[in-house]
């Protein structure tokens, strides 16, 4: 009634078909074996089978009476149970998906495949041909601004994920049960029961329904990539990316594994013609391992070793994703994330650790035999429980305690536009190196080259008339037509000098540094506006933006030596060179600010700065690092580099108690400001 299904083994069905709510154990054992005289369950073994059967909604919980008690109360399961890492909420009746999927069914017609064929063709050498930037634009996504877009990313493709399996369903012959949203790993899913595929004779059929919701995601990424390519709008380029990133990579990386139980799962399984895989794997690898742990003890024989293998590499791969997924929480969200950890934690080793003690305890009391404690296996919880807590208030954090920064020139020479204009065409790339006078870049001002020409026309008309005078005899006139002339050609220079100055030439050897050069061709630049900067090679300095916090632990360090990782992995040691005692909330190097794929969290930009500042969330100060010339060499400007704090570590208690004070703070500023 629930849209659940289970396989059970001939012996436990035998004893599920036989309860009719009014039996005791031992009728049921009776009514089992009228049906079939192998039946060999014991009312012992029968409780037990009863107690799961009700924890897992599949029979209503009530008594069982055994032979010599009065009665013995199964287990009572929850109606409502919340599981933020599976859990799920119908919202939408079945039909009216039905209604929706029928009217999609042009989506599967062979002329629609061909033309997805087609499309994800076309999408694929759009990539090839314009990866650097369709990579380099990617790139930015990845900060924890741009989980928004991944957000909506997600959600667009999980609706159009589920709406492929309603299609291909109903295309097979399959009811839908219902739509709704669940939660997985606590990330919100769009759902469609398709229960009854299993109904299905035709496993293809069943194959096709269970890719259905990848193919379609592929081709909605196929179309973003062609938006991507061909749109302008930083908004919709964003997007686009996202659901090209999430729709191919993510989808197969997570749908398509059979290591868990997504469609990948229900591929291999009707490839293979064993429709409990999963249930069997695990079975097999937990003996497995208790023959290893326990060679002289277990009596089992050993499983099938292709079903054991599948089941261990179940197991290590759910562990792993869950040890990345922890990871990553860290990085996106930061404080949040630890809070998604603890809350994982408790979901999945204190609570079962909780319920395994209650199922003991009633084990014991319907047991006549006296209760031998708890084993070894159950203190597994428990100790894992001392290890999480040991964890957060004695071990350090993964990420400690670092202050981001970038590696810029000792003594740059900057270059900036003398004549305003378009920025039409670049002639070096960022991190080249260029000569004294190498044309770097092109400028264009129709306004000003029409100015020339006029200006050109009427110094050739005023030649004109001075000769034309002089021939006349009239010499008031030639006077003062020598002396317009005179002007002309000096407005004439400064104008030719003006469009000169349109072509950007190097005023020194060096390399070309920009955090963004290539994206500023057809940018309108005003006179005295920094196009770029020139270098010398292996003369660099770490420019650090510390935090109020980090400045003050850097002042402890004036004398001390820092080690230092670049964005290129590389490690070198330093000394603070410099310390501004004065904090800015400007930001001058774009290439820390979050909104452009940097470390640093910004309010919002300031168009009107001389230098292209970036509003800062909260004041940071410029701490200046010294490096050696040796170590120089290794070092490219324009890299984000990461100072360690010596002799500073962060626990995870500490990392909290941080969050929370940063959270009161801010609440009393909101409070007071409000």
């Amino acid at each position: 009634m629930t849209g659940r299904f289970l396989r059970l083994g001939r012996q436990e069905y035998l004893a599920a078909i036989s309860l009719d709510g009014k039996r005791d154990a031992a009728a049921v054992i009776e009514a089992a074996k009228a049906v079939d005289d192998t039946f060999s369950l014991t009312e012992k073994s029968l409780l037990p089978l009863l107690g799961w059967l009700a924890r897992g909604q599949f029979i209503a919980s009530g008594q069982v009476a055994t032979r010599g008690s009065q009665g013995t109360t199964l287990p009572h399961s929850s109606k409502w149970v919340w599981d933020p890492f599976a859990a799920r909420f119908p919202l939408i009746k079945g039909a009216y998906v039905e209604k929706l999927a029928c009217s999609l069914q042009f989506l599967v017609h062979p002329y629609s495949v061909l033309v997805t064929l087609l499309l994800v063709v076309f999408a694929f050498v759009s990539v090839i041909a314009n990866w650097q930037e369709f990579f380099a634009f990617t790139e930015k996504l990845f900060v924890a601004e741009g989980r928004v877009w991944w957000l909506v990313a997600w959600l667009l493709l999980k609706l159009v994920h589920e709406l492929g399996h309603a299609v291909t369903a109903i295309k097979a012959g399959s009811q839908i049960r219902s739509a709704g949203i669940s939660f997985i790993f606590m990330a919100p899913v769009p759902f469609i029961d398709v229960s009854d595929l299993w109904s299905i004779s035709n496993r293809w059929q069943r194959i096709l329904c269970s890719m259905g919701g990848m193919l379609f995601e592929i081709t909605v990424a196929a179309a973003a990539v062609l938006i991507a390519c061909a749109a302008d709008g930083d908004a919709i380029r964003y997007l686009a990316c996202a659901i090209a990133i999430t729709g191919t990579f993510t989808t197969l990386a997570f749908n398509a594994n059979p290591l868990v139980r997504f469609d990948g799962y229900f591929i291999l399984a009707d490839l293979v013609q064993k429709s409990n895989l999963w249930g069997d794997g695990q079975i097999a690898a937990r003996q497995v391992l208790k023959r290893f742990l326990h060679p002289f003890t277990s009596p089992h024989p050993l499983p099938s070793w292709p079903i054991a293998l599948y089941g261990l590499a179940c197991m290590i791969y759910r562990l792993g994703m869950l040890l990345g997924l922890s990871f990553t929480a860290l990085l996106v969200w930061q404080e949040y994330g630890v809070i998604l950890i603890a809350w994982g934690c408790g979901a999945w080793f204190v609570i079962p650790w909780w319920k395994g003690r209650k199922a003991a305890k009633l084990a014991a009391l319907q047991s006549p035999r006296p209760s031998r404690g708890m084993s070894h296996w159950g203190w597994v919880n428990p100790i894992l429980g001392v290890i999480v807590f040991a964890a957060i208030f004695f071990l350090p954090v993964p990420m400690q305690p670092r202050v981001p920064g970038v590696v810029t020139p000792r003594e740059p020479t900057f270059l900036r536009i003398e004549t305003e204009g378009f920025l039409s065409e670049l002639l070096v790339d960022e991190q080249q190196t260029v000569q004294q006078g190498e044309l770097i870049a092109r400028f264009e001002n129709p306004l000003l080259h029409h100015l020339l020409d006029s200006k050109r026309v009427e110094v050739a008309g005023s030649i004109e008339s001075i000769a034309a005078m002089r021939a006349r005899g009239e010499l008031a006139e030639f006077q003062a037509e020598q002396a317009k002339l005179a002007s002309l050609q000096e407005q004439l220079a400064q104008l030719e000098k003006r469009v000169g100055n349109l072509e950007i030439r190097s005023p020194v050897s060096g390399t070309v540094l920009s955090s963004d050069l290539r994206r500023q061709v057809g940018k309108f630049f005003t006179a005295g506006a920094g196009l770029a900067c020139i270098g010398k090679p292996g003369e660099f300095e770490i420019k650090l933006a510390a935090t109020q916090q980090e400045h003050a632990r850097l002042q402890q360090c004036l004398a001390s030596d820092i080690e230092v990782t670049s964005s290129s992995f590389h490690q070198v040691v330093c000394t603070i060179d410099k310390l501004n005692w004065r904090g800015s909330d400007l930001l001058d190097e774009p290439v820390l600010a979050a909104s452009y794929g940097g470390p640093i969290t910004v309010a919002m930009s300031v168009p009107n700065h001389p230098d292209g500042g970036i509003k800062l969330s909260e004041p940071r100060f410029e701490v200046r690092l010294r490096l050696q010339s040796t170590h120089s060499e290794q070092l490219v400007a324009g890299q984000i580099a990461w100072a360690h704090l010596p002799n500073s570590s962060a626990r995870l208690v500490d990392f909290l108690c941080h969050w929370v004070n940063k959270k009161w703070e801010a609440a009393k500023r909101l409070n007071k400001n409000g």
